[in-house]
């Protein structure tokens, strides 16, 4: 026994051959990212404007920065949102105010699913 992992029943990594095929990749062919399409579900409303405000800010401030195509659901409490008066005076701990969310959203013609 020499002690190396294979005679101690660990196997190192192996890389894939290109006869055998490449595992998965996020990449798309050529190496390119491919956008994604995502809907983000917001069910929480103004009893917990964190926890509210936190898929509206990944939808606009995170997705849709680097180019995914996304949409947003309010089910639930999150429903309350329809309200103007409730967006304007709505903001999250250590995030942006509701409004300024729902105004992005706008200006990127989001789509918003009630």
């Amino acid at each position: 026994m020499s002690g190396s992992p294979d005679t101690a029943g660990l196997s190192r990594p192996r890389s894939v051959s290109a006869e055998h095929g490449s595992p998965p990749s996020p990449d798309g062919p050529g190496g390119t990212l491919r956008a994604m399409r995502i809907l983000y579900l917001a069910t929480s409303g103004a009893a917990d404007p964190t926890r509210a405000s936190i898929p509206l800010h990944l939808a606009v401030n995170g997705s849709l920065e680097v180019g995914h195509d996304v949409g947003i659901v309010l089910a639930g409490d999150a429903a309350e949102f329809v309200k103007s008066e409730l967006r304007e005076r709505l903001e999250g701990v250590g995030l942006p105010p509701v409004r300024e969310l729902f105004a992005k959203a706008r200006q990127h013609a989001i789509p918003v699913y009630v």
